[in-house]
């Protein structure tokens, strides 16, 4: 479904590549905020929401997976029409030598507005591909880290008591309504999101 056009909302797009000069995105996450103050966006607009996905990402650099080397933001007035014309926000090189977890394994922060998570009050953020370290077994079972939930939450705290020209929110299609995020949780399980496997280089045949 297409966005609908709203005065004041801001969609951030966040790309994850493998290195500087490739197009074959591993990852993306789409982030929504609004103008703190009624009226259409602004320049200072669109950097504030840049700075401030950027920033959430900077603060969870340790968590990626040496399989994403640099991160890209581009975000959109939701005022214009579409086609819309992308802003071209904060680029950064990322760097980790640590053994990996498949590209496929996910971190999944939810959010919502309101006291109780309702279908067009909330969203959810898959983040990945990850470190094995991310990972810690309880059990029999591999489990999102004590760390990495604290973590992510804290990085997500930070967008709810975001100040200034903009505020987090997220998008009700259906009621063409930008929510202000007040609420978020992170379980302790894995997400899978198949997209972001690696294509495989070699097969053993049998018979």
């Amino acid at each position: 479904m297409a966005d609908p056009q709203i005065e004041g909302g801001i969609r951030v797009h966040a790309g994850f590549y493998p290195d500087a000069t490739s197009e074959d995105v591993i990852a993306v996450n789409s982030w929504i905020f609004a103008m703190a103050s009624p009226g259409p966006v602004t320049e200072a607009g669109l950097i504030a929401a840049e700075n401030a996905v950027n920033a959430f990402y900077t603060s969870l650099e340790s968590i990626y997976s040496r399989v994403v080397a640099h991160r890209r933001l581009k975000s959109y007035d939701l005022g214009e029409a579409p086609p819309r014309t992308p802003h071209t926000g904060p680029v950064a090189v990322m760097s980790t030598t640590a053994v990996s977890f498949p590209s496929e394994v996910a971190c999944c922060m939810s959010f919502y507005s309101g006291a109780v998570a309702r279908p067009r009050k909330r969203g959810r953020i898959y983040l990945g591909p990850l470190r094995a370290d991310t990972g810690t077994t309880v059990g029999n079972v591999i489990r999102p880290s004590t760390a990495i939930r604290t973590n992510v939450a804290g990085a997500g705290a930070t967008l709810i008591d975001l100040s200034g020209v903009v505020r987090w929110g997220v998008l009700s299609q259906a009621d063409e309504v930008i929510w202000q995020i007040d609420h978020g949780f992170i379980d302790d399980a894995f997400d899978t999101q198949r997209r972001r496997g690696e294509d495989p280089t070699a097969r053993t045949e049998f018979s």
